[in-house]
């Protein structure tokens, strides 16, 4: 479940990073053209960069979260095997 709420989120994140690319495109074609100042391009740059982030550490959540799927499914696969091995599993 868990595991579904992080991609749902980082389907929301990707989406903000898209949004967050074309936004600074504008505002660098207006600042190109003077009508918007310096400290108005770097925010959003700021906010293009923040929003980087929260992809990046939200697939480090997913990432980490079919690891550690994977992780007890091949302990329970090892100790299915073991008990086999020692008799104990029928």
């Amino acid at each position: 479940r868990a595991l579904q709420n992080e991609r749902m989120r980082l389907k929301v994140f990707r989406n903000d990073v898209g949004i967050n690319y074309r936004v600074r495109s504008v505002f660098r074609r207006q600042f190109d053209r003077r009508q918007r100042t310096f400290s108005e391009l770097l925010d959003v740059e700021r906010e293009l960069f923040d929003s980087k982030v929260r992809q990046v550490k939200s697939e480090f959540v997913e990432f980490f979260g079919i690891y550690k799927i994977l992780e007890l499914l091949l302990i329970g696969e090892v100790s299915k095997y073991i008990m086999k091995f020692l008799g104990l599993y029928f």
